[in-house]
């Protein structure tokens, strides 16, 4: 659209298709000003062409000056536009910690290729080039065979075969690694490609063979052209194979991989991706905002670093490790402490291994020991046992506020000693709190009332045979250098006591201590068995 606005722009001079060209090339240049290029190139033949006609025309500077008005004045907006995005997005990307490297001035000097005379005359850069062409239109002997008959014995059309020709070649050479390596970028010039055999088949037509001949030998390139995307017949046998074979699969898109992270970790969660470089498939697939750590990143500990602390305030799901990256235990080791991940791969798939947050592995790990139906997916993961003692985890900030949403503040550390696990009791989620397990909260400041809703699931004393013997809550102040003192107790024996069942509520007032933590505690009123307490809230204000 922006090169049809362009030519009736300067055949018709009238403001409405300079406007429709400038908006055309600003969507353009802002969407993917490489693509547009692209199409600037025939549009500044256009002009070139419109000046050399007003120069033969001999009717002096005022009208060369305004046919140059008109063409320029096209290109006033979409150049500032791309230029303003570009500068925007350089800011931005200058500021990350890995994305500095795909500013403009960074990809044009060391991926392009467009300012490197050597890359633009490399033999290997043109044979991978060569490579693309097969697999965007067809195999770069069999497309000279077409075009260069038509050039030499076709004289009504060969400037438009050579033209066209021209643009194909000349697109590639503006960005040449980019069109070498990455064939996605064919979409931008195979149109002028395709026009120069559509030419050629043009002037097969016009020419003076008998329509009895002319009209088979148009049909030979055509079948040629649907025979390279169809089948590898034209194709040597390291080459890549024909475009069919992958479009002509059945698929919703995406994997196992990506539909289990879809299924398993919270929407509005993050998570981290090595092993993929710049790829976005997992993480578009998964439908989840993620880290990418790129392919020159995956050894730099002090980028890791800095990175995850970015996210100190997101909730981080899971690390998926793939590639060369599956058996990264230092990165593994990284992320498992700072998040709250398995330091084991909860899952695994072909395309890579997955280590869940702790606070999603149990209900992951138990709906994939059932008949899950995710392709490719399996695991040796098992629910966590029973932990009467442990260290306290450090809880992740981001994380911690998703995790423990029923406890405000957000715990600084926990210890659950059957791990992160939610129930439902009545209509609310709870978290199960079975007995030995810690939460440490940080009080606000100035706080006066702490509130607490709790119980012990029916099934732990309505169950036939053995029951719980109960369970103590406790509500403990640790203040540095001082032993800790006990701010709330209760026993719980619904076995017992129809008081002690359901959900209980406790208000209290609290005076905090200077550097004091809360710990919410609970413990066995003897043994462990079917001490199935949990939390509904907690509120310390």
């Amino acid at each position: 659209w922006f090169l049809l606005a362009f030519v009736r722009t300067m055949q018709r001079r009238q403001w409405r298709w300079l406007l429709l060209c400038a908006l055309c090339g600003a969507a353009a240049g802002v969407i993917k000003s490489l693509v547009w290029f692209v199409w600037v190139v025939p549009a500044a033949a256009f002009g070139a062409w419109c000046l050399w006609r007003d120069v033969r025309s001999a009717q002096g500077w005022p009208k060369l000056a305004r046919t140059a008005a008109w063409g320029l004045g096209t290109m006033v907006v979409p150049v500032a536009a791309a230029l303003a995005w570009t500068t925007y997005a350089d800011l931005v990307k200058e500021a990350h910690p890995s994305a500095y490297i795909f500013t403009s001035h960074n990809l044009a000097c060391g991926n392009y290729g467009t300012f490197s005379l050597a890359t633009h005359f490399s033999g290997e850069v043109w044979r991978t080039l060569f490579a693309r062409w097969q697999e965007s239109i067809l195999p770069a002997w069999v497309l000279g065979l077409i075009v260069l008959p038509g050039v030499v014995f076709l004289p009504k059309v060969r400037w438009h075969i050579s033209a066209a020709a021209a643009l194909f070649i000349v697109a590639q050479q503006l960005i040449p690694l980019a069109y070498a390596y990455q064939d996605y970028y064919f979409y931008a010039c195979a149109a002028f490609g395709t026009a120069a055999i559509a030419f050629t088949l043009h002037g097969l037509l016009d020419s003076r063979l008998p329509r009895w001949l002319s009209a088979p030998l148009v049909l030979v390139p055509l079948a040629v052209l649907f025979g390279n995307y169809r089948t590898d017949a034209l194709r040597p046998a390291s080459s890549v194979s024909c475009y069919y074979k992958d479009q002509a699969v059945q698929s919703p898109g995406g994997s196992g991989l990506t539909e289990t992270i879809k299924a398993y970790t919270p929407p509005d969660s993050v998570i981290i991706v090595a092993g993929q470089d710049w790829s976005s498939i997992i993480p578009y697939y998964a439908q989840r905002k993620a880290l990418m750590i790129h392919a020159s990143l995956y050894g730099d500990r002090s980028y890791h670093q800095r990175a995850f602390a970015d996210l100190a305030n997101e909730e981080v799901s899971a690390l998926i490790l793939s590639g060369s990256q599956r058996g990264n235990r230092e990165l593994v080791r990284l992320a498992a402490a700072t998040f709250n991940l398995d330091d084991h791969p909860t899952y695994t798939h072909p395309d890579g291994d997955v280590y869940m947050s702790l606070f999603n592995r149990e209900q992951t790990v138990r709906r994939l020991h059932e008949n899950h139906g995710y392709n490719g997916i399996s695991t040796t993961a098992q629910s966590m046992p029973l932990m009467i003692t442990g260290p306290l985890i450090p809880a992740h900030p981001g994380t911690a506020r998703k995790a423990f949403e029923m406890i405000t503040p957000a715990p600084s550390s926990f210890h659950l000693a059957c791990g992160y696990d939610l129930w439902t009791v009545g209509d609310r989620k709870v978290l199960n709190l079975h007995s030995s397990s810690d939460l440490v909260v940080q009080p606000p400041t100035g706080a006066t009332h702490i509130t607490w809703l709790f119980g012990i699931l029916a099934s732990a004393y309505e169950r036939e045979g053995d029951k719980t013997d109960g369970v103590e809550f406790l509500i403990e102040g640790e203040t540095p250098g001082c032993s800790p003192r006990t701010i709330f107790r209760r026993l719980l024996a619904p076995t017992s006591f129809a008081a002690d069942r359901g959900t209980q509520t406790i208000d209290i007032p609290y005076q905090p201590l200077s550097g004091e933590q809360l710990i919410f505690r609970t413990q066995p009123n003897g043994t462990p068995s079917f001490d199935w307490a949990y939390c509904s809230a907690i509120a310390v204000r």
